[in-house]
């Protein structure tokens, strides 16, 4: 019989909030029934030094982090923030201090880096004969070879929705027993009013004011999410927060759908397109969890050598400097504000695929390490895309 403290361990990893969260709503049902519980995260330091990671993501995370801290101390859970160079480091550490019962996390559909950390996570607690429950984040099933063709998959999508949100946990009890001392991570941020910021309030209320006024700027979201000119604005900028999970997917497609308060007057037709393309992102979502392998080669074989290099082309191209006024502008606020409209985004991968042949694979990580709202499910799919690497799509030149 061990003479260590019993507890139910939560993992945060991409999804850093209070509302619709699973694995602390389960822990919070534990804690109310007697149970202890912690929760954890750690900035994997190995992870933030490839070449897919920046400083204003992490930053974009940090704020995240703290505004996730406050919340949770309001029910008395002290979060547990650690660095280390990647999380099973952590976890084992904290399986030496408790006796955990239980690991409880959200399911990630991440990158090649994630995807070889969660089979290391999950190597660790199947040796030490520790059950884990993974809950569903989006509308994505695991263990598929084949991606779902998309009736099925929005079916899938409709029943998923159809559930309700995890509740906000309200209670929590921490073991007396101090956890292992672990280097914490600066959660320090630059003050950087080009970007996004980061966190649930910011996050509620960007959903809040695009449903209730910004979808109808201009000529409303559905004619100008592809703007130039008016995209920053008639768009959510939601997308960063659903990235990193300071906003869940569910939360927004319900507020996308709701009829109470009573949705302004020709509103909901740009409610509608917003919530087609929450389905579309976790549509794209299914696609990468089932073929994870298009990171890294073309999902036509026969394109595999279709793009070459030029290395100036290149850095002309990721600095803005090709001497095309559309391209180099757009490319330029890019790298000011980490941010564009989807279509600029699909335009700067096509010229750079098409007009400047350069492979798709090694302008990548430029790309995934720039956007703030870098979502591998979708930046994978969409590279190919506008590649002309994929199957059955006619090339798209934007």
């Amino acid at each position: 019989m061990s003479d260590r403290e019993r507890i139910t361990l939560v993992w945060l990893k991409r999804d850093l909030r209070l509302h619709d969260h699973a694995p602390l709503a389960e822990a919070s049902r534990s804690c109310a029934e007697g149970g202890k519980a912690v929760a954890v995260y750690v900035r994997e330091s190995d992870y933030w030094a490839t070449d897919k990671a920046s400083t204003e993501q992490w930053e974009f995370v940090a704020e995240c982090l703290r505004d996730l801290s406050a919340g949770l101390e309001r029910i008395g859970c002290p979060l547990l923030i650690a660095e280390a160079p990647s999380a099973e480091i952590v976890l084992e550490a904290l399986l030496d201090q408790y006796e955990v019962v239980e690991l409880l996390c959200h399911q990630e559909t991440g990158n090649g880096w994630t995807f070889e950390r969660d089979k290391r996570v999950l190597r660790l607690c199947r040796e030490r004969h520790l059950p884990v429950r993974e809950f569903l984040q989006n509308a994505v099933v695991r263990g598929r070879i084949r991606p779902p063709e998309k009736p099925e998959h929005q079916s899938f999508w409709r029943d998923w929705l159809a559930s309700p949100q995890a509740p906000t946990p309200r209670i929590w009890r921490s073991p007396s027993t101090a956890p292992p001392l672990f280097t914490p991570p600066d959660l320090a941020t630059s003050v950087n009013d080009t970007r996004q910021q980061g966190g649930e309030r910011l996050a509620l209320g960007l959903l809040e004011s695009f449903l209730g006024e910004r979808c109808l700027l201009h000529g409303g979201y559905r004619v100008e999410m592809g703007s130039p000119l008016h995209g920053h604005e008639a768009c959510s900028r939601l997308s960063t927060h659903l990235t990193w999970g300071s906003l869940s997917t569910k939360r927004a497609a319900h507020a996308a759908l709701a009829r109470e308060p009573r949705p302004p007057y020709g509103s909901m037709m740009h409610r509608n397109s917003f919530h087609r393309r929450l389905r579309w992102r976790d549509h794209f979502l299914q696609k990468f969890e089932s073929l994870p392998w298009m990171e890294f080669r073309c999902i036509n074989p026969a394109a595999e050598t279709l793009h070459g290099w030029h290395e100036e082309w290149y850095e002309r191209w990721s600095s803005g400097m090709t001497g095309y006024p559309f391209i180099d502008a757009c490319m330029r606020s890019l790298n000011t504000t980490k941010w564009l409209n989807f279509r600029a985004r699909a335009m700067l991968v096509s010229f750079a695929s098409y007009a400047l042949n350069l492979d798709w694979r090694r302008f990548a990580p430029h790309l995934a390490r720039t956007f703030l709202d870098y979502e591998p499910g979708i930046h994978y799919s969409q590279l190919q895309m506008q590649s002309g690497t994929t199957f059955g799509s006619i090339p798209r030149i934007y």
